[in-house]
Protein backbone atom coordinates (compact mmCIF):
# COMPACT_ATOMS: atom_id res chain seq x y z
CA UNK A 1 0.00 0.00 0.00
CA UNK A 2 2.63 2.63 0.97
CA UNK A 3 4.57 1.80 -2.06
CA UNK A 4 1.34 2.52 -4.37
CA UNK A 5 1.13 6.04 -2.58
CA UNK A 6 4.49 6.67 -3.24
CA UNK A 7 4.11 5.45 -7.06
CA UNK A 8 1.01 7.40 -6.90
CA UNK A 9 3.05 10.93 -5.52
CA UNK A 10 5.83 10.33 -7.76
CA UNK A 11 3.08 10.19 -10.85
CA UNK A 12 1.18 13.32 -9.84
CA UNK A 13 4.09 15.41 -8.70
CA UNK A 14 6.90 14.18 -11.01
CA UNK A 15 7.59 17.14 -12.66
CA UNK A 16 7.51 18.77 -9.75
CA UNK A 17 9.91 16.44 -7.87
CA UNK A 18 11.96 16.73 -11.56
CA UNK A 19 12.91 20.72 -11.14
CA UNK A 20 13.74 20.15 -7.61
CA UNK A 21 16.28 17.25 -8.09
CA UNK A 22 17.61 19.25 -10.99
CA UNK A 23 17.68 22.58 -8.90
CA UNK A 24 20.08 20.35 -5.78
CA UNK A 25 21.94 18.80 -8.35
CA UNK A 26 23.03 21.35 -10.25
CA UNK A 27 23.03 23.91 -7.60
CA UNK A 28 25.61 21.61 -6.18
CA UNK A 29 28.15 21.71 -9.29
CA UNK A 30 27.63 25.06 -9.72
CA UNK A 31 29.56 26.22 -6.61
CA UNK A 32 32.42 23.38 -6.81
CA UNK A 33 33.20 22.33 -10.45
CA UNK A 34 37.10 23.90 -11.33
CA UNK A 35 36.68 26.85 -14.21
CA UNK A 36 36.71 25.60 -17.28
CA UNK A 37 38.73 27.27 -20.25
CA UNK A 38 35.58 27.78 -22.41
CA UNK A 39 33.33 29.36 -19.97
CA UNK A 40 35.89 32.37 -20.37
CA UNK A 41 35.68 31.86 -23.58
CA UNK A 42 32.12 31.91 -23.78
CA UNK A 43 32.23 35.02 -21.31
CA UNK A 44 34.85 36.59 -23.48
CA UNK A 45 32.84 37.11 -26.56
CA UNK A 46 30.51 38.21 -24.67
CA UNK A 47 32.32 40.67 -23.14
CA UNK A 48 33.78 41.94 -26.99
CA UNK A 49 30.61 41.92 -28.13
CA UNK A 50 29.72 44.66 -24.82
CA UNK A 51 33.26 46.75 -25.52
CA UNK A 52 33.07 46.95 -29.58
CA UNK A 53 29.46 45.65 -30.98
CA UNK A 54 30.85 42.35 -32.44
CA UNK A 55 31.41 39.25 -31.33
CA UNK A 56 35.42 39.01 -30.90
CA UNK A 57 36.99 36.50 -28.79
CA UNK A 58 39.14 38.72 -26.84
CA UNK A 59 41.38 35.95 -25.71
CA UNK A 60 43.16 37.18 -28.38
CA UNK A 61 45.22 39.45 -26.63
CA UNK A 62 47.20 37.15 -25.16
CA UNK A 63 48.73 37.02 -28.99
CA UNK A 64 47.39 39.41 -30.80
CA UNK A 65 45.46 37.46 -33.04
CA UNK A 66 41.77 38.32 -32.82
CA UNK A 67 38.76 35.70 -33.91
CA UNK A 68 35.02 37.21 -34.74
CA UNK A 69 32.62 34.61 -33.99
CA UNK A 70 29.38 33.73 -36.65
CA UNK A 71 27.96 30.84 -34.81
CA UNK A 72 26.21 30.85 -31.41
CA UNK A 73 25.31 34.01 -32.09
CA UNK A 74 21.68 33.41 -30.05
CA UNK A 75 23.85 32.38 -27.42
CA UNK A 76 26.16 35.29 -27.30
CA UNK A 77 23.37 37.92 -27.21
CA UNK A 78 21.33 36.01 -24.20
CA UNK A 79 24.81 35.65 -22.42
CA UNK A 80 25.61 39.20 -23.12
CA UNK A 81 22.35 40.47 -21.24
CA UNK A 82 23.34 37.85 -18.73
CA UNK A 83 26.57 39.49 -18.08
CA UNK A 84 25.30 43.42 -17.81
CA UNK A 85 22.78 41.91 -14.68
CA UNK A 86 24.89 39.96 -12.77
CA UNK A 87 28.56 40.94 -13.97
CA UNK A 88 32.16 38.38 -14.31
CA UNK A 89 30.82 36.50 -10.88
CA UNK A 90 31.59 33.00 -11.86
CA UNK A 91 28.53 31.27 -9.84
CA UNK A 92 26.37 33.79 -10.83
CA UNK A 93 26.88 33.58 -14.26
CA UNK A 94 26.65 29.79 -14.40
CA UNK A 95 23.10 30.34 -12.74
CA UNK A 96 22.16 31.01 -16.47
CA UNK A 97 22.34 27.61 -17.35
CA UNK A 98 20.81 26.56 -14.13
CA UNK A 99 17.82 28.93 -14.83
CA UNK A 100 17.80 26.81 -18.62
CA UNK A 101 18.20 23.44 -17.27
CA UNK A 102 15.13 24.20 -14.72
CA UNK A 103 12.84 25.55 -17.89
CA UNK A 104 14.07 22.16 -19.65
CA UNK A 105 13.27 19.54 -16.94
CA UNK A 106 9.61 21.74 -16.33
CA UNK A 107 8.57 21.58 -20.43
CA UNK A 108 10.44 18.36 -21.14
CA UNK A 109 8.21 16.97 -18.16
CA UNK A 110 5.03 18.41 -19.08
CA UNK A 111 5.12 17.06 -23.19
CA UNK A 112 6.42 13.56 -21.55
CA UNK A 113 3.63 13.36 -19.07
CA UNK A 114 1.18 13.78 -21.72
CA UNK A 115 2.61 11.40 -23.95
CA UNK A 116 2.87 8.71 -21.00
CA UNK A 117 1.08 9.81 -17.35
CA UNK A 118 1.84 6.74 -15.61
CA UNK A 119 5.24 6.00 -16.32
CA UNK A 120 6.86 9.59 -17.52
CA UNK A 121 8.45 10.32 -14.16
CA UNK A 122 11.33 7.38 -14.73
CA UNK A 123 12.07 8.67 -17.76
CA UNK A 124 12.70 12.19 -16.54
CA UNK A 125 14.79 10.99 -13.40
CA UNK A 126 17.27 9.29 -15.99
CA UNK A 127 17.58 12.40 -18.05
CA UNK A 128 17.84 14.42 -14.70
CA UNK A 129 20.73 11.84 -13.00
CA UNK A 130 22.12 12.00 -16.64
CA UNK A 131 25.90 12.05 -16.48
CA UNK A 132 26.20 14.31 -19.87
CA UNK A 133 22.95 16.78 -18.54
CA UNK A 134 24.73 17.38 -15.67
CA UNK A 135 28.47 17.95 -17.71
CA UNK A 136 26.26 20.67 -19.75
CA UNK A 137 24.29 22.58 -17.47
CA UNK A 138 25.93 22.98 -14.51
CA UNK A 139 28.72 25.54 -16.80
CA UNK A 140 28.31 27.91 -18.87
CA UNK A 141 27.57 26.36 -21.97
CA UNK A 142 25.80 27.08 -25.22
CA UNK A 143 24.05 23.51 -25.37
CA UNK A 144 22.07 24.32 -21.92
CA UNK A 145 20.05 26.77 -23.94
CA UNK A 146 19.92 24.99 -27.00
CA UNK A 147 18.45 22.05 -25.18
CA UNK A 148 15.88 24.11 -23.74
CA UNK A 149 15.06 26.14 -27.29
CA UNK A 150 14.61 22.05 -28.43
CA UNK A 151 11.97 21.17 -25.52
CA UNK A 152 9.85 23.85 -25.49
CA UNK A 153 9.33 23.94 -29.02
CA UNK A 154 8.56 20.18 -28.24
CA UNK A 155 5.95 21.26 -25.76
CA UNK A 156 4.12 23.34 -27.80
CA UNK A 157 3.86 21.31 -30.59
CA UNK A 158 2.85 18.42 -28.28
CA UNK A 159 1.04 19.71 -25.85
CA UNK A 160 -0.89 21.92 -27.70
CA UNK A 161 -1.76 20.49 -30.75
CA UNK A 162 -2.57 22.22 -34.30
CA UNK A 163 -6.01 23.62 -33.54
CA UNK A 164 -5.62 26.55 -35.96
CA UNK A 165 -3.49 28.60 -33.66
CA UNK A 166 -1.03 30.51 -35.11
CA UNK A 167 1.17 31.68 -31.88
CA UNK A 168 2.40 28.14 -30.89
CA UNK A 169 3.52 27.10 -34.41
CA UNK A 170 5.17 30.75 -34.62
CA UNK A 171 6.83 30.34 -31.23
CA UNK A 172 8.11 26.95 -31.93
CA UNK A 173 9.50 27.59 -35.02
CA UNK A 174 11.34 30.75 -33.73
CA UNK A 175 12.90 28.56 -30.66
CA UNK A 176 13.87 25.85 -33.12
CA UNK A 177 15.43 28.59 -35.03
CA UNK A 178 17.11 30.26 -32.13
CA UNK A 179 18.43 26.90 -31.64
CA UNK A 180 20.33 26.67 -34.31
CA UNK A 181 21.67 30.09 -33.98
CA UNK A 182 22.88 29.12 -30.93
CA UNK A 183 24.75 26.20 -32.05
CA UNK A 184 25.41 24.65 -35.41
CA UNK A 185 24.58 20.89 -34.46
CA UNK A 186 20.69 21.81 -33.03
CA UNK A 187 20.49 21.88 -37.35
CA UNK A 188 20.23 18.11 -37.18
CA UNK A 189 17.59 18.05 -34.72
CA UNK A 190 15.87 21.57 -35.24
CA UNK A 191 15.62 21.10 -39.23
CA UNK A 192 13.93 17.65 -39.47
CA UNK A 193 11.32 18.93 -36.97
CA UNK A 194 10.86 22.40 -38.61
CA UNK A 195 10.37 20.39 -41.96
CA UNK A 196 7.79 17.88 -40.64
CA UNK A 197 5.88 20.77 -39.15
CA UNK A 198 5.66 22.29 -42.51
CA UNK A 199 4.53 19.04 -44.02
CA UNK A 200 1.88 18.30 -41.29
CA UNK A 201 0.90 22.19 -42.01
CA UNK A 202 0.39 21.41 -45.58
CA UNK A 203 -1.45 17.97 -44.88
CA UNK A 204 -4.09 20.21 -42.80
CA UNK A 205 -4.26 22.81 -45.22
CA UNK A 206 -3.21 25.23 -41.86
CA UNK A 207 -1.79 28.31 -44.45
CA UNK A 208 -1.73 31.10 -41.88
CA UNK A 209 0.37 29.25 -39.15
CA UNK A 210 1.95 27.73 -42.72
CA UNK A 211 3.11 31.75 -43.44
CA UNK A 212 4.25 32.13 -40.02
CA UNK A 213 6.69 29.09 -40.21
CA UNK A 214 7.95 30.61 -43.02
CA UNK A 215 8.46 34.13 -42.54
CA UNK A 216 9.60 33.66 -39.38
CA UNK A 217 12.86 31.71 -40.72
CA UNK A 218 13.01 34.22 -43.69
CA UNK A 219 12.98 37.28 -40.82
CA UNK A 220 15.48 35.79 -39.21
CA UNK A 221 17.93 34.68 -42.10
CA UNK A 222 17.69 38.19 -43.71
CA UNK A 223 18.84 40.23 -40.18
CA UNK A 224 21.74 37.51 -40.00
CA UNK A 225 22.89 38.29 -43.67
CA UNK A 226 23.22 41.57 -43.17
CA UNK A 227 25.27 41.13 -40.13
CA UNK A 228 27.75 38.95 -42.00
CA UNK A 229 28.24 41.63 -45.12
CA UNK A 230 28.74 44.69 -41.76
CA UNK A 231 31.51 42.39 -41.25
CA UNK A 232 32.16 40.45 -44.45
CA UNK A 233 36.25 40.49 -43.97
CA UNK A 234 36.12 39.01 -40.38
CA UNK A 235 33.36 36.38 -41.55
CA UNK A 236 35.60 34.90 -44.38
CA UNK A 237 38.32 34.42 -41.95
CA UNK A 238 35.46 33.17 -39.38
CA UNK A 239 34.71 30.39 -42.29
CA UNK A 240 38.05 29.69 -43.37
CA UNK A 241 39.37 28.57 -39.83
CA UNK A 242 36.35 26.54 -39.62
CA UNK A 243 35.30 24.96 -42.94
CA UNK A 244 38.12 25.91 -45.06
CA UNK A 245 40.69 23.53 -47.43
CA UNK A 246 42.74 23.14 -44.24
CA UNK A 247 39.67 23.33 -41.42
CA UNK A 248 38.80 20.83 -38.82
CA UNK A 249 35.10 22.24 -37.82
CA UNK A 250 37.30 23.62 -35.01
CA UNK A 251 38.36 20.02 -33.69
CA UNK A 252 34.97 18.76 -34.58
CA UNK A 253 35.83 17.14 -37.83
CA UNK A 254 34.75 13.09 -38.67
CA UNK A 255 32.57 13.00 -35.42
CA UNK A 256 32.53 9.94 -33.37
CA UNK A 257 33.77 7.83 -36.93
CA UNK A 258 36.75 10.01 -36.19
CA UNK A 259 36.99 9.35 -32.51
CA UNK A 260 36.50 5.65 -33.39
CA UNK A 261 39.14 5.38 -35.80
CA UNK A 262 41.50 7.66 -33.21
CA UNK A 263 41.19 5.16 -30.80
CA UNK A 264 42.19 1.86 -32.71
CA UNK A 265 45.20 3.83 -33.74
CA UNK A 266 46.15 4.32 -30.29
CA UNK A 267 44.78 0.98 -29.17
CA UNK A 268 42.39 2.44 -26.73
CA UNK A 269 40.20 -0.38 -26.06
CA UNK A 270 38.06 0.87 -23.24
CA UNK A 271 37.09 3.92 -25.28
CA UNK A 272 36.26 1.87 -28.16
CA UNK A 273 33.92 -0.37 -26.28
CA UNK A 274 32.57 2.67 -24.85
CA UNK A 275 31.37 4.37 -28.08
CA UNK A 276 29.93 1.08 -29.25
CA UNK A 277 27.66 0.45 -26.50
CA UNK A 278 26.80 4.26 -26.40
CA UNK A 279 25.85 3.89 -30.29
CA UNK A 280 24.16 0.30 -30.16
CA UNK A 281 22.63 1.27 -26.94
CA UNK A 282 20.91 4.83 -28.37
CA UNK A 283 19.65 2.32 -31.61
CA UNK A 284 18.30 0.17 -29.61
CA UNK A 285 16.06 2.97 -27.81
CA UNK A 286 15.03 4.08 -31.03
CA UNK A 287 14.19 0.71 -32.65
CA UNK A 288 12.23 -0.29 -29.37
CA UNK A 289 10.34 2.87 -29.68
CA UNK A 290 9.46 2.51 -32.79
CA UNK A 291 8.17 -1.00 -32.31
CA UNK A 292 5.95 -0.52 -29.54
CA UNK A 293 4.74 2.76 -30.99
CA UNK A 294 1.87 3.23 -33.61
CA UNK A 295 3.35 5.20 -36.41
CA UNK A 296 0.61 7.19 -36.47
CA UNK A 297 1.39 9.04 -33.51
CA UNK A 298 2.19 12.51 -34.57
CA UNK A 299 3.28 12.88 -30.96
CA UNK A 300 5.90 9.83 -31.66
CA UNK A 301 7.20 11.18 -34.67
CA UNK A 302 8.64 14.73 -33.01
CA UNK A 303 10.51 12.57 -30.60
CA UNK A 304 11.91 9.93 -33.12
CA UNK A 305 13.02 12.93 -35.41
CA UNK A 306 14.15 14.42 -32.50
CA UNK A 307 16.36 11.27 -31.11
CA UNK A 308 17.33 9.93 -34.76
CA UNK A 309 18.98 13.71 -35.16
CA UNK A 310 20.30 14.00 -32.03
CA UNK A 311 22.17 10.48 -32.72
CA UNK A 312 23.27 11.33 -36.26
CA UNK A 313 25.08 14.77 -34.81
CA UNK A 314 26.78 12.72 -31.89
CA UNK A 315 28.01 10.40 -35.15
CA UNK A 316 29.23 13.22 -37.05
CA UNK A 317 30.50 15.66 -34.85
CA UNK A 318 31.38 14.90 -31.45
CA UNK A 319 34.94 13.54 -31.81
CA UNK A 320 35.31 12.95 -27.91
CA UNK A 321 33.45 10.72 -25.86
CA UNK A 322 33.72 13.05 -22.95
CA UNK A 323 32.39 15.92 -24.80
CA UNK A 324 29.33 18.61 -23.96
CA UNK A 325 27.84 17.85 -27.18
CA UNK A 326 27.00 14.41 -26.16
CA UNK A 327 24.11 15.69 -24.32
CA UNK A 328 22.23 15.90 -27.47
CA UNK A 329 21.79 11.95 -26.96
CA UNK A 330 19.00 13.32 -24.16
CA UNK A 331 16.94 13.39 -27.58
CA UNK A 332 17.28 9.31 -27.51
CA UNK A 333 16.76 8.94 -24.34
CA UNK A 334 13.32 10.43 -23.79
CA UNK A 335 12.37 8.31 -26.32
CA UNK A 336 11.74 5.71 -23.65
CA UNK A 337 8.11 7.51 -22.60
CA UNK A 338 7.03 5.11 -25.74
CA UNK A 339 8.73 2.04 -24.43
CA UNK A 340 7.87 1.83 -20.69
CA UNK A 341 3.87 1.19 -20.55
CA UNK A 342 2.55 0.23 -17.42
CA UNK A 343 1.27 -3.00 -18.37
CA UNK A 344 4.56 -4.40 -19.07
CA UNK A 345 6.64 -1.97 -16.71
CA UNK A 346 9.25 -3.51 -14.69
CA UNK A 347 11.87 -0.64 -13.00
CA UNK A 348 14.82 -2.13 -13.38
CA UNK A 349 14.39 -4.34 -16.82
CA UNK A 350 17.68 -4.58 -18.27
CA UNK A 351 16.99 -4.37 -21.38
CA UNK A 352 15.48 -1.55 -21.52
CA UNK A 353 16.98 1.19 -18.83
CA UNK A 354 20.82 -1.03 -18.48
CA UNK A 355 22.98 1.75 -20.53
CA UNK A 356 20.76 4.94 -19.07
CA UNK A 357 20.61 4.11 -15.56
CA UNK A 358 24.65 3.12 -15.86
CA UNK A 359 24.80 6.65 -17.10
CA UNK A 360 22.64 8.09 -14.77
CA UNK A 361 24.73 6.30 -11.80
CA UNK A 362 28.21 7.94 -13.12
CA UNK A 363 25.98 10.83 -13.23
CA UNK A 364 25.41 11.08 -9.47
CA UNK A 365 28.92 9.69 -8.79
CA UNK A 366 30.01 13.08 -10.28
CA UNK A 367 28.12 14.82 -8.97
CA UNK A 368 29.17 13.83 -5.10
CA UNK A 369 33.02 12.92 -6.59
CA UNK A 370 32.88 17.03 -7.77
CA UNK A 371 31.19 18.66 -4.47
CA UNK A 372 33.57 16.27 -2.07
CA UNK A 373 36.69 17.64 -3.96
CA UNK A 374 36.25 21.51 -4.15
CA UNK A 375 38.31 21.88 -7.55
CA UNK A 376 36.77 25.49 -7.99
CA UNK A 377 37.48 26.55 -4.25
CA UNK A 378 41.48 25.16 -4.94
CA UNK A 379 41.58 27.31 -8.47
CA UNK A 380 40.30 30.18 -6.78
CA UNK A 381 43.08 29.49 -3.96
CA UNK A 382 45.39 29.27 -6.22
CA UNK A 383 44.26 33.00 -8.40
CA UNK A 384 43.43 34.74 -4.82
CA UNK A 385 47.74 34.06 -5.01
CA UNK A 386 48.31 35.48 -7.72
CA UNK A 387 46.44 38.31 -7.34
CA UNK A 388 48.64 39.03 -4.54
CA UNK A 389 51.67 38.72 -6.83
CA UNK A 390 50.13 41.21 -9.29
CA UNK A 391 49.18 43.97 -6.45
CA UNK A 392 52.83 43.33 -5.21
CA UNK A 393 54.55 43.99 -8.50
CA UNK A 394 54.35 45.55 -11.95
CA UNK A 395 53.26 42.84 -13.78
CA UNK A 396 51.85 40.98 -17.04
CA UNK A 397 50.37 37.35 -16.84
CA UNK A 398 51.57 35.26 -19.34
CA UNK A 399 49.56 32.12 -19.98
CA UNK A 400 48.62 29.23 -22.42
CA UNK A 401 45.26 28.85 -20.60
CA UNK A 402 42.64 31.20 -21.39
CA UNK A 403 40.90 30.22 -17.86
CA UNK A 404 42.15 32.73 -15.93
CA UNK A 405 41.70 35.87 -17.76
CA UNK A 406 37.44 35.35 -16.42
CA UNK A 407 38.93 35.96 -13.36
CA UNK A 408 40.68 39.68 -14.31
CA UNK A 409 37.62 40.33 -16.58
CA UNK A 410 40.25 40.16 -19.34
CA UNK A 411 42.07 43.13 -18.52
CA UNK A 412 43.81 44.67 -21.37
CA UNK A 413 46.80 46.14 -18.95
CA UNK A 414 47.69 42.40 -17.35
CA UNK A 415 46.67 40.59 -20.86
CA UNK A 416 47.47 41.95 -24.15
CA UNK A 417 50.59 41.31 -25.72
CA UNK A 418 51.49 44.96 -26.77
CA UNK A 419 51.74 46.14 -23.21
CA UNK A 420 54.43 43.08 -22.38
CA UNK A 421 57.43 45.46 -22.84
CA UNK A 422 56.42 47.80 -20.36
CA UNK A 423 56.07 45.52 -17.41
CA UNK A 424 58.65 44.95 -15.03
CA UNK A 425 57.80 41.37 -14.14
CA UNK A 426 55.88 38.93 -15.24
CA UNK A 427 53.96 35.90 -14.04
CA UNK A 428 53.67 33.01 -16.02
CA UNK A 429 51.40 30.19 -15.59
CA UNK A 430 52.00 26.51 -16.40
CA UNK A 431 49.97 23.59 -16.53
CA UNK A 432 50.86 20.55 -14.55
CA UNK A 433 51.78 18.26 -17.35
CA UNK A 434 54.61 20.97 -18.44
CA UNK A 435 55.96 21.25 -15.03
CA UNK A 436 56.18 17.74 -14.86
CA UNK A 437 58.62 17.28 -18.16
CA UNK A 438 60.66 20.22 -16.91
CA UNK A 439 60.92 20.11 -13.53
CA UNK A 440 61.50 23.56 -12.48
CA UNK A 441 62.53 24.52 -9.12
CA UNK A 442 61.13 28.27 -9.40
CA UNK A 443 57.87 27.14 -9.59
CA UNK A 444 55.28 27.86 -7.10
CA UNK A 445 53.01 24.80 -6.82
CA UNK A 446 49.47 25.65 -6.78
CA UNK A 447 46.59 23.48 -5.90
CA UNK A 448 45.32 23.23 -9.95
CA UNK A 449 48.04 24.88 -11.79
CA UNK A 450 51.73 26.15 -11.54
CA UNK A 451 53.22 29.76 -11.99
CA UNK A 452 56.58 31.46 -11.63
CA UNK A 453 57.28 35.30 -11.30
CA UNK A 454 60.42 36.61 -12.99
CA UNK A 455 62.03 39.65 -14.50
CA UNK A 456 60.80 40.98 -17.93
CA UNK A 457 64.64 41.32 -19.22
CA UNK A 458 65.63 37.64 -18.23
CA UNK A 459 61.81 36.15 -19.87
CA UNK A 460 62.00 34.50 -23.30
CA UNK A 461 59.64 32.29 -24.39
Amino acid sequence: MKTDKIFGLLTRRGVLIGCILFLIFGLSLIFTRVLFRDETWLYGISLGYIQQGIFIDLAGMRDGIYEVNFSGIFYYLVLTLWIKLVGNNLILLRLLSIIFGFISVLFGGKFLKKINPETYIWVLLLVISNYYFLYAYSQLRYEAVCLSLILISLYLLIVRPFKKEIWPIAIATTLLIASIFTHLQAAFISGPLLLYTFIRLIEKREYLSLTALLLIPSAILILYVFYILDHKDWFLKWYELRFGENANMAGHEGGMFNAVKRYIENKELVKIAVAFILFFAHIYILILAYIKTKTKDQNFFYLFIAGSGALLSWMLTTNILNDYHSVWLIFVLINLVFVLKSDNFKLFSFKYLSIPVILSLIGLVYMVNTVLNNELAKYHSDVNRITELVKENDTFIESKNRRILLDYNFNRDLFDIKNKKDKKKIVVIIQKQVYDKQKDTSVVKGQTFYWKLIENSDYSE
